[in-house]
């Protein structure tokens, strides 16, 4: 009995050295984008609590795609429906952008993507696109 105990701590305790040692990737540590909002002077997806530390990615659908969607089409001039569902052509816009911009074009908004883009100016009758910052 004892032994048998003591196998089943074992492969219970090397299963949570395997937890422990594998890495959290950007997209499991990140809330969605489920909103937009003003930031610094554009308007940029962000998440519950305005954080702009958010992702999108395809099968979102919410005003903070709608954000994504218009810096994409009006900044970037791709021919995108605005309607805030991140689909195929909205993937592929944003892929356009970040080889263009030289980040990793994974097709997935976030943080890093966000550094490097241009969005639409909040507030503005006429708006212009300039980088966040």
């Amino acid at each position: 009995m004892r032994q048998r105990a003591m196998r089943l701590l074992t492969v219970v305790m090397m299963g949570v050295g395997v937890l422990a040692v594998m890495p959290l990737t950007e997209a499991s540590a990140t809330p969605t984008c489920i909103q937009n909002i003003d930031f610094r002077g554009q308007e940029v997806p962000a998440s519950f609590g305005d954080s702009v530390t958010c992702l999108l990615r395809t099968g979102n659908d919410n005003t903070g795609v709608v954000a994504l969607q218009d810096a994409l089409r009006f900044c970037s001039g791709h021919n995108i429906k605005v309607d805030g569902d991140f689909g195929s052509k909205t993937r592929a816009a944003l892929v356009r952008v970040q080889r263009r911009i030289g980040v990793a074009a994974d097709g997935e908004y976030g943080p890093i993507t966000l550094s490097h883009m241009r969005f639409v100016s909040a507030g503005d009758i006429f708006p212009g696109c300039r980088p966040v910052g």
